[in-house]
């Protein structure tokens, strides 16, 4: 399991959900990770650490501080969200189970960590006197174009 924002060689996994969804059989052994921290220490990140969660609508929108972060027991909790670009979502699983928006919630945080993992690993490989650059700045979510990588 991978302990901070630039571990290399382990995994990332959560579940996220509502206050109101039911337990499926999830236990404090289950893992989870929160990717607003990027850590499994339980501690809660705040909606302000969300960088924008992507509509599942037809119109395409990112939306910043739509969720906030904490694992509890295995799981993901949200305590809300705070966008109405959900609000139409067929929650598959139950009510408050948002594990179907898992990627959409914490999209541009995923496209960051990625690319500071990247990064991470290229710079661990990388032969002497190369450098490796980021292809993305920090301020890149508010010029996020749809369909535009």
């Amino acid at each position: 399991m991978c302990g901070d924002a630039k571990s290399l060689g382990c995994y990332l996994t959560w579940n996220s959900a509502g206050p109101k969804a039911r337990n499926f059989g999830y236990s404090p052994s289950t893992v989870c990770v929160n990717p607003l921290t990027w850590r499994a220490d339980g501690e809660r990140g705040d909606f302000a650490l969300n960088l924008g969660s992507l509509s599942t609508s037809d119109s395409v929108t990112l939306k910043p501080g739509a969720a906030d972060a904490q694992c509890v027991n295995g799981r993901l909790r949200i305590s809300e969200l705070r966008s109405e670009q959900f609000k139409n979502v067929r929650l598959l699983l139950g009510q408050d189970n948002y594990h179907v928006l898992d990627y959409a919630l914490f999209y541009m945080n995923l496209r960051q960590n990625a690319q500071a993992r990247s990064i991470a690993w290229l710079t661990r490989h990388a032969p002497t006197g190369v450098e490796v650059r980021p292809a993305l700045k920090p301020d890149d979510a508010a010029n996020f174009v749809p369909g535009h990588y």
